[in-house]
Formats: structure tokens, C-alpha cells, sequence
């Protein structure tokens, strides 16, 4: 019987990634426009605004997946356009919806400003017009369309072929829908994404997103993810890693996957137990010294260097143990 996998935050963790990769997102889901985009400019994310104008919905419930990112057109002078992205791994037949409530809020608020969204669909159930929401009432009609896009109904090979790192993002989704509580194939999918991530040649900074986004997205157990690790690890020493080969200071984004656990231990602000089988790990199996531990997983020096020398000072004690038996 497998054991049930943990489950992560698929809304935050797509989140965090359209973050990291907006250009790449722009880019597949809005081809027309990503040329008219000046991404010389810094792209803003307007949360604090979602926040207020929304804050009746966020006393309801949880925090939902939805970004709104402000970005600077080419021609025009500063002319800026808006770009309204909602994340759903949960079904939910209201979000159509929203999505209009969403619009209208967001029109009243910037009225001079170009706005477009989409919906994002990661879970195994969507409404049955996602990218729809209808209105009808004693002869007052109103049709909101939006661009709707459901992982579930990607094509795996499609996905495989492309050279967008986003399109690696869906298909992690993808294999999330395919594992549902098989640890098996959780293990596979992983592993597979772990390879695809090291080997497509990114940049240094998509890689990074992208690791970490699949180190959360697929959880496993810690006893299978330790067993995961050691494989990853083999992988990053056998295999030639476009990455790495254009800049060898790049070795250390592979840790990301190596040790995913530090990520979600960052994230989650794990105890001090935490930090010391992070520091272990590091240490042993990576060889890196105290000053690199702590400069990289940014754990205070004083606390690595402490971990360290308890750890130490209990391997010297083994073997006077062994001895007085």
C-alpha cells in the first residue's frame, strides 16, 4: 500500500513561479503582445493593490493564487498595460466569476488602462466553460470572455518538444495529475523533471525557479526523498549539464534539487533540527566548507559552525564506545 504523498500549495507554488518567469509566461500565453513589451523595464506585481481591493474576499477564505502584473509598453511614452493571472488547483465552478468581478474591480480602478487575464487551470476538474462567465436577467445579458488554459488537457510530447521553460512548469503539472498517490510514479516524474531541468540549458535564474518549483510541487516522503536525492546527485556527476558548462559557478543551482528540502525548509521557516540534517547533508555529501554552508542555505555561520563541531565531536565518540564494549 503506498503511503499517502503530502500536498503541497499548487496555487502559491504556480504563484511563485509566473513570478520568476512572467517574460517566459507572457511569451507563451500572450504571443501577440510579448513583442509591444519593454522588459528592459522592471515588471511590477501589484499585490498590495489586490490586497485592498479585495478585502472583503480575503476575510472569506484563504488567499488565492492570482498575480496582477503592471508592465511598460514599447511605444507610447509610459504607457503601461495590466495583466490579470489566476492560478486554480482546487475546483471551483465559481471562478468564472470572479474572474468578471475581478475586471470590473480592476477597470474602475485603472479605467486608462489596457487589462487582460487568464485563467490557469492545474487541477482534474475545470467548469464547464472555464473561460466564460454569463450574466442573464429580464432581458440584461452580459458575456465575459477570457483565455482559459487547463494542464490537464496538455499534450505531453508537445510540452517535451518546447524550448520554454514555462511549458516544462505545465508539464510538471501534468505528471501531478498522472501520479494522483502512486509514490512510484511520483518518484519517476520527479527524477525525470530533475533531469529535464539540469539539462535544457536555461538561465541561471529560470533554472532556480524552475527547480524549485518542482521540488514543491511533487512531495514526497522524506524516507523516498532521501533515496530521490542520491539519485539526483548521481545524475548532476554523470551527466554533462549545459548549466554548468557555460559557467562552473552554476554547480551550486544544482544543489536547489539536490537538496530540496532546504527550499521548503526556507519557505517554512523549519526548526533548528531542520537546519542541522541540511548543514549534515551539505557538508558530507557535497564536501562544502562551513563559510559556503552558510552563505548558501543562509544559515548564520555561528550555528553551521556549531552543528559541525557537535557532529564531529559524536563520530569521535563512536568509536571510544566501540572500544570500552
Amino acid at each position: 500500500m503506498n503511503p499517502q504523498l503530502p500536498v503541497p500549495d499548487y496555487d502559491a507554488r504556480w504563484k511563485d513561479l509566473i513570478k520568476g518567469l512572467h517574460r517566459y509566461f507572457v511569451a507563451k500565453f500572450f504571443p501577440n503582445l510579448y513583442p509591444q513589451i519593454d522588459f528592459t523595464k522592471k515588471v511590477r506585481f501589484l499585490d498590495k493593490e489586490m490586497q485592498k481591493l479585495f478585502a472583503d474576499w480575503d476575510k472569506k477564505g484563504p488567499v488565492r493564487g492570482d498575480i496582477l502584473m503592471e508592465l511598460q509598453l514599447k511605444k507610447g511614452g509610459k504607457q503601461f498595460i495590466l495583466i490579470h493571472v489566476e492560478a486554480q488547483h482546487g475546483y471551483d465552478q465559481t471562478l468564472p466569476e470572479r474572474m468578471f468581478v475581478t475586471f470590473y474591480r480592476l477597470r474602475d480602478k485603472y479605467p486608462n488602462v489596457p487589462l487582460t487575464a487568464i485563467a490557469l487551470y492545474t487541477g482534474d476538474k475545470v467548469p464547464s466553460s472555464p473561460g466564460v462567465y454569463e450574466y442573464k436577467f429580464e432581458g440584461t445579458e452580459l458575456v465575459y470572455q477570457f483565455p482559459a488554459f487547463t494542464v490537464k488537457d496538455q499534450d505531453e510530447a508537445e510540452l517535451l518538444a518546447s524550448d520554454n521553460p514555462i511549458d516544462l512548469a505545465i508539464l510538471a503539472g501534468l505528471y501531478v495529475l498522472k501520479v494522483k498517490n502512486n509514490l512510484r510514479k511520483a518518484v519517476l516524474y520527479k527524477r525525470k523533471l530533475a533531469e529535464l531541468c539540469f539539462e535544457r540549458g536555461y538561465n541561471q535564474q529560470a533554472s532556480i525557479d524552475l527547480i524549485n518549483f518542482v521540488s514543491f510541487l511533487i512531495a514526497l516522503p522524506d524516507k523516498e526523498q532521501e533515496k530521490y536525492e542520491e539519485e539526483v546527485i548521481n545524475i548532476f556527476k554523470m551527466k554533462s549539464i549545459p548549466l554548468i558548462q557555460q559557467d562552473p559557478a552554476n554547480s551550486r543551482i544544482a544543489i536547489y534539487m539536490v537538496l530540496g528540502e532546504f527550499l521548503e525548509d526556507r519557505d517554512k521557516r523549519r526548526d533548528r533540527e531542520k537546519n542541522k540534517k541540511t548543514v549534515l547533508k551539505a557538508f558530507q555529501k557535497l564536501k562544502m566548507n562551513e563559510k559556503e554552508i552558510a552563505d548558501f542555505f543562509e544559515i548564520e555561520l555561528k550555528e553551521v559552525k556549531a552543528i559541525i563541531k557537535k557532529h564531529k565531536e559524536g563520530m569521535k565518540k563512536k568509536p571510544e564506545q566501540n572500544g570500552k564494549e
